[in-house]
């Protein structure tokens, strides 16, 4: 098991990487934002949660602001990485794994799809645009997508 020190290195080497792909890409700051309020839905708005609302501000503004805060090497900057809503932004692959688990197509694939779709760490457009990429003399990819379809409706229903 990884000791705090060393999550809080890789964390710390995560968001270095992270906060400046946002620049480059202002999608991926609406993903962020759409993900914060989607976990402001799940907690209820009863308790506000300002390390939320330390994220919103800069991602809607100064993204150099945010780099600043999590470059930083204090208490504050540890909790705040660690509310990050920035998981998505370095993990292309795992979408490659869902399509994977799609295409073997069993319960506990389906579990997994399931649980990445409801909380946001992969996009269903993402997952149909790679699963159409798939090879159809090796895969059925009509198949496939349906299954998938199948899953993101029981994530929504």
């Amino acid at each position: 098991m990884p000791s705090q020190q060393q999550i809080h290195a890789f964390s710390q080497a995560f968001h270095r990487v992270a906060v400046p792909r946002l620049h480059d890409k202002p999608a991926l700051i609406e993903r962020a934002l759409q993900t914060i309020a989607r976990w402001q839905t799940q907690r209820g708005h009863s308790a506000p949660d300002p390390y939320m609302h330390e994220w919103q501000a800069p991602l809607r503004g100064d993204l150099r602001l945010l780099q600043a805060r999590v470059r930083a090497d204090d208490c504050h900057a540890a909790t705040l990485r660690n509310a990050s809503p920035l998981g998505f932004v370095l993990s292309p692959d795992l979408h490659d794994l869902v399509v994977s688990k799609c295409a073997a197509g069993r319960d506990k694939d389906a579990d997994f799809a399931r649980a990445l779709l409801t909380n946001g760490s992969v996009a269903l457009t993402t997952l149909f645009e790679r699963i159409a990429m798939l090879d159809p003399a090796k895969h059925n990819v009509q198949h496939i997508t349906q299954w998938t379809q199948r899953r993101a409706q029981e994530v929504t229903e």
